[in-house]
């Protein structure tokens, strides 16, 4: 076979080291015979390095799949921190926690007839710690005279009364979380304690004593707890409702996978539509209609204002100040969590 050189393009012999035109070093016929064994192997290593990175791929996409639709692991540590972004954002509820409300401090000033002798005594105490100034004393005529004492609010009275509550301490810190291990579901009941976060420098020795008997310090509290999104939140602190809810009366569906991977390419308000209730014998007939800006739920035709998550969206509805917060299932299955507890909801067809 006949050779050339590479640069010049001179005929050699099969056997030259060198180009007798040019000088130009060539490689011998054997080893450019032998050339194309190298590219074989390397293109076979490059097929096996492919075949491994596609391997590899694979199980990053499961992998994440599975971080990514993992739900967040039920524990008290957890429960804790959503029960106190709770009432973190639900300061009347946090109020009931917090401050005290069976004192009858709306007024201003507080009028205390002379034999209620008992109230005086809370009275002179709240004058103690600077709440209220001391009292004037009033006598009124006739006969029978009696005298009342009124109670003027101060400025450090005024920063910690609110719509008559006297308010120890701004915010709690929640303790002691406990609930059903065994319990499994998306909706899950646990009881809790909590401890004043920096209480007010009055709060102490008898009127703390006084005081704290009329809040809920010792007492075991209620939270429900739902997940959303994968993570826990808590949704409820009625008692009925989560006796109801460890009960096990409440149940709710777990998403599926394939429904939590449908969360994620949903768009628009997926509770537009009409929708009925499955799991209620004497509610079989209601339909629930939600369209754009008014939502027939209790009351038609009512102005509503809608915040869509991945997987719930919640209803508030403009006149009554209230809300409702429904899981999405998927396209067609909703539940509403509510205190008389879990309704489960079909989407209603057209032709249906």
């Amino acid at each position: 076979m006949a050779r050339f050189c590479a640069k010049c393009g001179t005929a050699v012999d099969a056997d030259a080291c060198f180009c007798g035109e040019c000088g130009v070093p060539l490689r011998p016929a054997a080893a450019a015979a032998a050339a194309p064994a190298p590219t074989a192997a390397r293109r076979a290593g490059k097929l096996a390095f492919l075949a491994a990175g596609g391997v590899l791929a694979v199980f990053g996409v499961v992998g994440g799949l599975a971080y990514l639709t993992a739900d967040e692991a039920a524990s008290p540590e957890v429960f804790a921190k959503a029960i106190g972004k709770y009432y973190e954002t639900n300061p009347a509820a946090e109020a009931r926690l917090r401050c005290v409300a069976d004192l009858d401090l709306e007024k201003d000033p507080v009028a205390v007839r002379g034999f209620e002798s008992r109230r005086r005594a809370t009275m002179d105490e709240l004058v103690a710690a600077g709440l209220y100034a001391p009292p004037e004393v009033q006598s009124s005529g006739g006969f029978f005279s009696m005298q009342s004492y009124r109670y003027q609010r101060t400025d450090a009275g005024s920063r910690v009364i609110k719509d008559g509550k006297l308010c120890v301490a701004p915010a709690i810190e929640v303790r002691n979380v406990r609930f059903e291990q065994g319990a499994a579901g998306s909706t899950m009941a646990a009881q809790f304690q909590y401890d004043l976060k920096r209480p007010e420098p009055w709060f102490k020795g008898e009127l703390a004593r006084q005081l704290g008997r009329s809040l809920p310090l010792e007492k075991e509290n209620f939270a429900v707890l739902e997940l959303r999104d994968g993570k826990w939140v808590m949704s409820s602190d009625t008692p009925r409702f989560a006796r109801a809810v460890a009960a096990g009366r409440t149940a709710v569906p777990a998403q599926s996978l394939g429904q939590r991977v449908q969360s994620w390419f949903r768009t628009g308000n997926p509770l537009i539509g009409q929708w009925r209730i499955t799991n209620s014998p004497w509610l079989a007939g209601t339909r629930l209609v939600f369209n754009a800006n008014q939502a027939s739920v209790g009351r038609p035709n009512e102005a509503v204002r809608y915040e869509v998550k991945r997987d719930s969206v919640t209803v508030h509805y403009v006149e009554r100040n209230t809300s409702d917060v429904f899981q999405i299932q998927d396209d067609d299955h909703i539940n509403l969590l509510s205190d008389a507890g879990v309704f489960l909801l079909e989407r209603i067809k057209e032709g249906k």
